[in-house]
């Protein structure tokens, strides 16, 4: 679980800095309201390093990597994370910038932000943008 700062001081003992979980000798993961494709999507990152991308394609997709995102960095885990702002900053429209760069702010994505003002920038002439 090295790749998630959350996980790694959850599971780290005796120094008495890390979580309960770690001088009890376990830990319940609570995410029910993740998508169960988004939670698969985060354990084989963790386990395996790499990332499914099948569910953040197709009519789910935008939602899935939007979770994916959310769910990264409540976790702490930044390799995913960083992925996640890419994969969103790749997949969005014009139509969905507001909502993307309110998404960017409430989880500090600077990566995700710079890239929706620049596709906004692109097309400010757009009436997409304006409307926004």
């Amino acid at each position: 679980m090295a790749r998630s700062d959350y996980f790694r001081a959850m599971f780290q003992a005796g120094d008495g800095l890390g979580f309960r979980e770690g001088q009890e000798g376990g830990a319940d993961v609570h995410l029910l309201e993740a998508p169960l494709d988004v939670v698969r999507i985060l354990f084989g990152f963790l386990y395996h390093g790499r990332v499914d991308e099948a569910p953040l394609e197709g009519n789910e997709g935008m939602a899935n990597s939007a979770e994916l995102l959310c769910l990264s960095d409540e976790l702490g885990v930044p390799r995913l994370f960083e992925f996640a702002q890419l994969w969103v900053a790749n997949q969005q429209d014009l139509e969905e910038c507001a909502d993307t760069l309110a998404l960017a702010s409430r989880h500090r994505a600077e990566m995700l932000e710079r890239a929706t003002l620049a596709l906004m920038a692109a097309n400010s002439d757009a009436p997409e943008v304006e409307q926004q």
